[in-house]
């Protein structure tokens, strides 16, 4: 597969950095509360003779390392000190969703403070009212619905006519970006998160894949042609070669776990691009670093890597990461084990810096400068953001925007407070009906064998002791249930909890959109059908809304800077395939696309925010159209401007609505006779003429 260089006059933009690579970031680590931040409190010294590379000063000079690192903390911790206090909110939001009750949490006051003497769930057992889960749910499907009906998922428009085509070339390539990091899940992973916690952090990056590859050589023998030897040995006249080559390249998009976003809290999400900078925290590792390191990758240091001892492993528990124990031993858990490998947390955070206060070159002008550092203690990767777009490479999105905010809460945050009341009156409910189906007796164990009581069960048999036989034989006591008396209990949350479980429902129903129509549940009275699409029309507008307000917000912007790296930095030359109309315009499923054809002006078509619709009723009103078509001549006429509807394209939308995706298959070709062949055969009696547009009639 060739791999092309760099279009003349492009090799200096990019000496400026390393590509991007994309980095993994699983788990959740808390940062702890440091000194203030402030990014001038330490003025470096400049030394404009040193104009060697960042990376080797950084490794030749641990004094600059120090300080570098030292001004990213103070920016981490700024960032990790303003969005810590959502943590608490976050962690219940994520407990409703995984169905977890903490049984030994204290009660929640109204200030939000916990009361130590009484708990939030004071009952033997728990459980959650899928209310929150199901919720969310509903709103991530209709969400992802909305893109999902998109083919491709990402679709372009040339800003100019000469881009027209360029532009569709480019949306092959983004679709082909899309599959290769799983673009769907990603969506879905980004939206929860967003619709959970009102935060959906993406970070987009340039992959370039490298690896062993495996290629099929001829062999070679003096004097015999190679054909001769394919022709007698087969799949034996080649030999297999391994090889270390690019595999593929491609833009990467991978979601952030909101606990290790590092946001600038002076600007609101919407506008991340404002801020001075941006970041997330990850695990890797060291085989990650080492596998990436220069000259081929972007980073450096690593063996030093190796020098750094560990005191801390993971914890977990139901909702991920759950602090740090450092009581451990150094060597202990998975990090630093010689079985397992070494593993890091590391940083990842983009700058945007003047140069000269930061001792790294004497330039005075803002510059966006990329840094990983690894444990707090070494810097792996530090050099200019070298992509074309200059832009932070991450996405934010809000389901609830307010932009006079850092963040907004979202969905799941807003409905948690009557979550926990629905859960506490169904499980108030559930306590009250096991109190009535224990039993509950009045007796004197002088009477009655008390351990019948204790150890009975359904269909139990209690036994009276000899005193109380005896009272009876002689008359004295006419009826046992004055030695044993069942006390009258009633279950008095049934007539007034389970109504005002409804209600409260109602009320997440209001607040979300996510009524009954949405969630495939029949409405509680009878509506009419018109009534029903009206509801689930007013509920899919509020939807509609929120989702080209994320659209607009992160994916977009998102699609514009992977449309820049692709301009950029590819550099293979391959066959791609072709899907959606454009496929079915050009008639080819393939097309060969190098880096000049993807040149051009090119913008990102936004979602409409339209729910897509039904196929079944869509197909009736498609069957309709053709079927008022035939009996309209005109339509069945080339017009003035040379036109005629195609009944045969509108047949196979019909098809397509209804589900029948291989219907092409079902067309014949046929041979169309010159007309001097067709009035012969008529002449001669072969051919009979078609009458009416329906075959001739054939006599009895």
């Amino acid at each position: 597969m060739p791999i092309r260089q760099p279009l003349p006059g492009r090799e200096q933009a990019m000496a400026s950095g390393l590509q991007q690579r994309s980095m993994p970031m699983d788990g959740v680590i808390f940062a702890t509360e440091t000194e203030s931040y402030d990014t001038d409190s330490e003025p470096l010294e400049i030394s404009s003779a040193d104009d060697r590379p960042l990376h080797e000063r950084i490794m030749d000079d641990p004094d600059l390392e120090r300080k570098i690192i030292e001004r990213l903390k103070r920016r981490r911790d700024y960032a990790v000190r303003n969005i810590e206090h959502r943590y608490k909110e976050w962690d219940r939001v994520r407990e409703h969703m995984s169905m977890y009750v903490n049984l030994q949490r204290a009660a929640r006051k109204g200030d939000k403070t916990a009361d130590v003497n009484a708990v939030e769930m004071p009952f033997q057992r728990s459980v959650v009212v899928p209310a929150t889960y199901a919720t969310l749910h509903v709103l991530l499907a209709q969400i992802l619905s909305i893109y999902g009906a998109r083919k491709p998922m990402f679709q372009m428009n040339g800003i100019g006519p000469e881009d027209k085509l360029r532009a569709k070339i480019m949306e092959v390539l983004i679709d082909y970006d899309a599959r290769q990091t799983q673009a769907y899940s990603t969506l879905y992973s980004l939206f929860l998160d967003a619709l959970q916690t009102g935060m959906g952090v993406c970070y987009d990056s340039w992959e370039v894949e490298e690896g062993n590859t495996w290629k099929h050589v001829p062999l070679e023998v003096p004097g015999v042609p190679p054909e001769l030897l394919k022709a007698y040995l087969g799949p034996l006249a080649f030999t297999p070669v391994k090889e270390w080559a690019v595999k593929r390249e491609y833009n990467r998009w991978r979601t952030i776990d909101p606990y290790r976003v590092r946001k600038d809290p002076r600007v609101p999400l919407g506008r991340l691009q404002e801020g001075e900078f941006f970041g997330h925290q990850f695990d890797a590792s060291y085989n990650y670093f080492s596998k990436r390191k220069m000259p081929n990758g972007p980073y450096f240091n690593c063996k030093a890597l190796k020098e750094i001892k560990i005191g801390h492993t993971k914890q977990w528990e139901y909702k991920g990461y759950d602090g740090i124990n450092d009581t451990q031993p150094l060597e202990s858990g998975h990090r630093l084990n010689e079985e397992y490998g070494d593993f890091y947390t590391a940083e990842t955070m983009v700058v945007e810096l003047i140069p000269e206060d930061w001792d790294i070159s004497p330039s005075t002008n803002p510059e966006k400068y990329l840094f990983t550092w690894v444990e707090d203690r070494r810097i792996v990767r530090a050099h200019p953001l070298s992509n074309w777009h200059q832009e932070f490479p991450y996405a934010g999105i809000e389901t609830d925007p307010d932009f006079h905010a850092s963040v907004s809460p979202g969905q799941g945050e807003l409905i948690e407070g009557l979550q926990r009341v629905v859960n506490w009156l169904y499980n108030s409910h559930i306590d009250n009906i096991t109190a009535v189906l224990n039993n509950r007796w009045i007796y004197s164990p002088r009477f009655v064998n008390e351990m019948d009581l204790d150890y009975g069960g359904p269909g139990e048999n209690i036994r009276l002791r000899s005193e109380a036989v005896e009272m009876m034989l002689s008359g004295e006591i006419q009826d046992v249930r004055q030695f044993l008396f069942q006390m009258p209990l009633q279950d008095v949350t049934g007539q007034s909890y389970i109504p005002a479980m409804e209600k409260t429902y109602s009320f997440i129903q209001l607040l979300t959109g996510a009524n009954d129509p949405l969630s495939g549940i029949p409405t509680p009275t009878e509506r009419s059908a018109t009534e029903v699409q009206t509801i689930t029309a007013k509920a899919t507008d509020r939807i509609a809304i929120m989702t080209r307000l994320m659209d607009e917000m992160g994916i977009s912007p998102m699609i514009r800077r992977s449309i820049s790296n692709r301009q950029q930095f590819t550099r293979m030359e391959r066959y791609y395939r072709i899907g959606g109309d454009f496929a079915q315009k050009l008639g080819i499923e393939n097309i060969w696309v190098g880096l000049e054809q993807i040149q051009g002006d090119f913008d990102y078509e936004p979602i409409s925010g339209i729910l897509p619709e039904d196929p079944g009723r869509s197909a009736m009103v498609w069957q309709n159209i053709l079927a008022g078509a035939g009996q309209i001549p005109q339509l069945q006429q080339p017009g003035p401007d040379g036109m005629m509807l195609d009944f045969r394209e509108v047949f196979k939308t019909i098809a397509e609505k209804s589900g029948a995706t291989d219907i092409d298959r079902f067309f014949m070709q046929v041979q169309v006779q010159p007309d001097e062949q067709v009035a012969a055969g008529a002449q001669a009696g072969d051919l009979a003429p078609v009458q009416g547009g329906a075959p001739p009639q054939m006599g009895p």
